[in-house]
């Protein structure tokens, strides 16, 4: 179940010292605000990442859909950000990238709490 995939993947983390969850998106947008991604990371994100994200999203959404609209609302707006994430990307336009993964961070915290939650 979902809860346990956070706790474990949460404990991992932990015990490895490497940033997850919220601290990780939130870092990638403090990379973004300084220049600090190379052409690589920026092939990553456009090529895949933020595509297959978006992907996986709305399929959660759909998933949650007659099960729990609170969380089906949450993915789909995820999805609906990464989408926007990806055409920001493609577009160059990394100014406004920043702000919007840090939209998405608290969108992925809100998740994870009601996930938590139940």
């Amino acid at each position: 179940n979902l809860k346990k995939i956070y706790k474990t993947g949460e404990e991992y983390a932990i015990k490895k010292g490497i940033k997850f969850d919220t601290d990780a998106i939130n870092l990638l947008a403090d990379n973004i605000e300084q220049n600090k991604l190379t052409d690589g990371d920026i092939g990553i994100l456009s090529n895949f990442v933020f595509q297959l994200g978006a992907r996986r999203a709305l399929d959660y959404s759909t998933f949650f859909e007659n099960k729990d609209k609170e969380l089906s609302d949450i993915k789909y707006q995820q999805a609906k950000t990464l989408g926007e994430a990806h055409s920001l990307i493609v577009s160059k336009d990394l100014t406004n990238l920043s702000p919007l993964l840090k939209k998405y961070a608290e969108t992925e915290q809100k998740f994870k709490g009601l996930i938590l939650s139940k």
